[in-house]
């Protein structure tokens, strides 16, 4: 450590000296500056450099000094005092100044540290105590005082055996560490006082089994966070944070994976109602075929929460309508159950009006179709809850056969394939000008998406009907099958499948195509019965971009479109 300590001159007016050294990381310095204040002392050499054989020292004549210290380690923002208590303790920031700014400066917005200047990091025990002593005063919910102390403490549990860290060591002592093993690297340590682990984990992880106490507090933590109180309850927060959402500062991150392609979306509508659930339901299938020995329980664990995010994550993109607010854009999560369900069939025929007038479509409305009121489920959420009124493809089958159904821009068909998006139901003017024909997401064909899949979708569950109505028992619910439901609806979807394959094998020519776009031709007769003409294809590469930038070219060739080897109709499900 020593060797590596540096003394210069930094100043010869003020005759003063800084003190540095680069830590083991070899990046983080700390710097200390002394300087005499005029007339402090006897004589004008105040501070002497001695360079020894071995080391330098500094030299200072009696006197008053002026010093400063910097240290460029990174800071985690503190917490205000209005932040870190609930508001109707907001009073003690005035009563009790001095404790109320103490706790502040040792609560960060990861974090909660536990003590100055010694143990200035983070602890468990201590955290979780103060979490239990302080929590009727301590602010709630999300970026709140004792959900920063839960999140840290879950965080730093270890991965190997679920044990509780005690103690993060973090600053120059880990890249010290480091340096002794030969390592390179300097990411904080934690100790998990409780753990026997291999001496290859020691390293990381320090092992002291006197401390035995931290593990017990979780649970009592956690039970008097999510038991006894109201916000740490399910639902008692806004309940859409515990979906799936982007990664932070990502605008993409599912397959509409262009900057607009969620229209400014956070939690997207596939991977929260479609995928989580597979994904979990495949996990109870690997279970059950004994993938996963060493963990008893996981097949009917992954079951149950699979039947929760299948039943409960399809509500929040259910796009409700409020007739208060007719014709207003208007979304607030504090009164969303007063909303109906469906959009009056008079609003949406308005909507599509007021796209049409917007010069977005130059050909017919449609709004004939619109011959009931419409379920409209979004393609994502907001930051705040609210839904991206846009129709799309990822949507559920119910809601997708309506859509199949009905011609652009009052649905999804047209006759050059079935678009991904439509915006002309959105209260957002924005939508309009960001889902065009020239949008890499925008109302444009994606073989694999809105035909192949779509296609596949369609064949499964009308095979699935098609049992359910030979045994009398409804797959999913267990129950028995309502006969009139199921034949209106299989009606239905016998309509748009062999819809959906009639344009894909007039359009077989291009299905091997990445994405395709299309033009309105005004001069094309049209012929409403079946709704050809008027769409003409069109190269996306060929259409401008909603910004002007440069076209992205469509491959001439792409993997997931060549599905059709596998996706073939099957008429028999037609009659």
């Amino acid at each position: 450590v020593q060797a590596g300590v540096c003394i210069r001159e930094f100043d010869r007016t003020k005759r003063g000296i800084r003190i540095s050294r680069v830590w083991f990381d070899g990046k983080t310095t700390t710097q200390l500056a002394f300087a005499p204040i005029d007339g402090a002392t006897k004589d004008n050499r105040a501070i002497d450099i001695l360079n020894g054989d071995y080391e330098t020292t500094a030299r200072f004549a009696p006197g008053l000094y002026l010093f400063e210290a910097h240290l460029d380690f990174p800071q985690l923002p503190y917490m205000h005092p209005t932040q870190l208590l609930k508001p109707s303790f907001h009073h003690l920031v005035s009563l009790q100044p001095d404790p109320v700014q103490s706790l502040s400066f040792l609560c960060t917005s990861k974090k909660i540290l536990a003590g100055a200047w010694r143990f200035l990091t983070y602890f468990g025990r201590d955290s979780m105590i103060t979490f239990l002593l302080l929590n009727s005063i301590l602010s709630e919910g999300e970026h709140g005082a004792i959900e920063i102390v839960l999140s840290a403490v879950l965080e730093r549990v270890c991965h190997i055996d679920g044990s509780v860290c005690h103690e993060e060591n973090i600053g120059d002592y880990p890249a010290a560490q480091a340096a002794l093993h030969r390592e390179v690297e300097s990411e904080p340590q934690y100790d998990y006082k409780m753990v026997a682990l291999t001496f290859a984990h020691s390293f990381r992880q320090r092992i002291d089994p006197s401390q035995v106490d931290t593990d017990f507090f979780l649970p009592i933590a956690m039970k008097q966070y999510l038991v006894d109180t109201s916000v740490g309850q399910p639902g008692g927060q806004t309940a859409y944070k515990n979906l799936v959402a982007l990664k932070d500062g990502q605008p993409v991150g599912q397959w509409r994976d262009s900057n607009d392609g969620l229209g400014g979306g956070r939690y997207p509508y596939d991977i929260n109602t479609a995928l989580m659930p597979a994904a979990l339901r495949a996990i109870a299938e690997l279970a059950r075929a004994g993938a996963f020995q060493e963990e008893d329980g996981w097949n009917d664990l992954a079951n149950r929460r699979a039947s929760v995010w299948e039943t409960l994550s399809i509500n929040f993109f259910i796009v409700k309508f409020f007739s208060r607010f007719l014709n207003e854009s208007f979304f607030d999560p504090a009164v969303t159950d007063a909303g109906q369900v469906k959009i009056p069939r008079i609003e949406a025929q308005q909507r599509l009006e007021r796209y049409k007038s917007s010069g977005a479509f130059p050909g017919p409305s449609r709004m004939d179709q619109i011959d009931e009121d419409l379920c409209l489920q979004a393609v994502a959420l907001r930051d705040d809850g609210s839904p991206i009124e846009i129709m799309h493809t990822d949507a559920s089958l119910d809601i997708l056969t309506s859509s199949i159904l009905r011609t652009f821009p009052a649905g999804l068909y047209t006759s050059v394939g079935v678009l991904i998006a439509n915006p002309a139901y959105s209260c957002d003017p924005s939508h309009a000008q960001t889902f065009t024909t020239g949008a890499y997401h925008g109302t444009v064909v994606w073989a694999w998406n809105s035909l192949a899949m779509l296609a596949k979708g369609l064949e499964v569950q009308l095979c699935a009907m098609i049992a359910a109505e030979k045994t009398g028992i409804d797959p999913v619910t267990t129950k028995s099958t309502d006969p009139n439901f199921y034949n209106n609806v299989r009606a239905k979807m016998k309509l748009a499948y062999k819809k959906l394959w009639d344009v894909i094998e007039a359009n077989a020519r291009h299905l091997s195509e990445e994405v395709w776009s299309w033009r309105w031709d005004g001069d094309a007769r049209l012929d409403r019965d079946n709704d050809k003409g008027g769409f003409v294809y069109a190269p996306l590469s060929h259409l401008p971009t909603p910004d002007g930038a440069r076209q992205t070219e469509s491959n001439a060739r792409q993997l997931w479109s060549l599905a059709f080897l596998a996706v073939e109709r099957r008429r028999e499900l037609e009659v």
